[in-house]
């Protein structure tokens, strides 16, 4: 009965909290609901201004965890104040919804009385009406590009010098996701960042997105061709390129970067003319360069294919892709691949990284459709791998 009380407080609180943010909207404000277990404060209050003048004052003497407001539930005189707030409170523990009770005294005095802990599973939190994105920078990589290709263009990107440091940051929770490069046709799997996905147990996939890739030779105002000795670019874009190199550039320093971007911002603060960077067209606007040569990929058909992660647990919903991790030995694996076949889970993509131990040791990420979590959870007891389970989502 307990939980079920607490159920439908939560539906109330939900819909309280959503209210709050279409009246802002409509008055053109800027209230972002607590989501993804971030703890900004709301760039405008979601609580009365007297309300929020009591809740800042309360929580101010608050130094062991953070309090984020969501909605007011009710306030009551009686010899001062009393508030209700629904809020979001982060800590040295794991983030939480509750009520927080708030006392304001006649002399304007406010202090927090009770903490009351909805014990609400984090995936039932609501998001932002405008999601915040993490994803490999600086501005220009391809992977801002699927950022807004996933998300419609909506929300705000975030760029981080790594994609590690971005996934870290969406784990903090000053972002709702991270999108991550995780396969391209030409260079393959993106290695380093499939790694990031294996050991970041926290994190789940909410979607994944598919983007034509057109590489670019970029160089400042001016340079020409036959004064380049050095190009600049992302591992997957040297890799994309090579063939081109090979061809017109077969002496010059091929220098890996972080990403495409940083290769085409580093060039533009250069001194001379004798460098370049592979990248996007975008970035040539962005960074003040020009492209002297334009789509000098291998072929034609260069995809990379992104992740988008979250912290929330993996969904379960009918999916158009279903992605777990199977760690083993790969002997197991033949019997792994029959068990699928068997359940019909047809095989999209498998990439194998080793696990570190022992040779013939490896964690498999595998990625099917035609299948549900039902069909998981046989293959999960019929074959000795240790699974993990990433989620069910969309490609878009």
């Amino acid at each position: 009965m307990k939980n079920h009380v607490k159920q439908l407080l939560f539906a109330v609180l939900l819909f309280a909290g959503f209210c709050i943010c279409g009246q802002a909207q409509a008055a053109n404000e800027t209230v972002p609901l607590a989501g993804g277990w971030e703890t900004a404060a709301a760039e405008t209050s979601v609580l009365p201004s007297d309300a929020q003048a009591a809740f800042d004052k309360a929580v101010k003497a608050q130094e062991d965890a953070v309090y984020t407001p969501v909605a007011l539930l009710s306030s009551q005189v009686v010899a001062g104040t009393n508030y209700c707030v629904f809020c979001q409170v982060t800590g040295s523990g794991e983030p939480f919804w509750a009520l927080v009770y708030i006392y304001e005294d006649l002399k304007g005095n406010a202090e927090i009385t009770n903490v009351y802990d909805l014990d609400i599973p984090r995936h039932a939190a609501p998001s932002r009406p405008s999601p915040v994105v993490s994803y490999l920078g600086p501005e220009g990589t391809y992977t801002q590009e699927a950022c807004g290709k996933f998300f419609d263009k909506r929300g705000s990107y975030e760029p981080y010098g790594t994609v590690r440091e971005a996934v870290e940051a969406m784990l903090r929770g000053e972002a709702d996701y991270a999108v991550i490069p995780q396969e391209n046709t030409i260079g393959g799997a993106v290695s380093d960042y499939i790694d990031t996905v294996i050991g970041e147990t926290a994190v789940s996939v909410a979607g994944g997105g598919e983007l034509p890739i057109t590489q670019n030779l970029l160089v400042r105002p001016g340079t020409e061709l036959r004064s380049i000795r050095t190009v600049y670019s992302h591992k997957q874009g040297l890799v994309q390129g090579r063939e081109w190199l090979e061809e017109h550039l077969p002496d010059a320093d091929v220098i890996e970067v972080s990403s495409t971007a940083e290769g085409a911002r580093m060039v533009s603060e250069a001194d001379d003319g004798s460098c370049a960077a592979i990248a996007s067209a975008a970035s040539a606007d962005i960074y003040g360069l020009e492209i002297l040569a334009a789509g000098i990929q291998n072929n034609d058909s260069n995809i990379t294919r992104f992740y988008v992660l979250t912290g929330n647990e993996p969904a379960a919903e009918p999916p158009k892709r279903l992605a777990f991790l199977a760690a083993g030995s790969a002997g197991d694996l033949p019997a792994l691949m029959a068990e699928m076949e068997r359940l019909d889970m047809k095989l999209v993509t498998i990439h194998d990284r080793p696990q570190k131990t022992k040779l013939g040791q490896y964690h498999y990420l595998i990625e099917c459709t035609g299948c549900d979590e039902e069909d998981y959870r046989q293959l999960t007891e019929k074959c000795p791998f240790e699974f993990r389970f990433l989620g069910s989502f969309e490609i878009r």
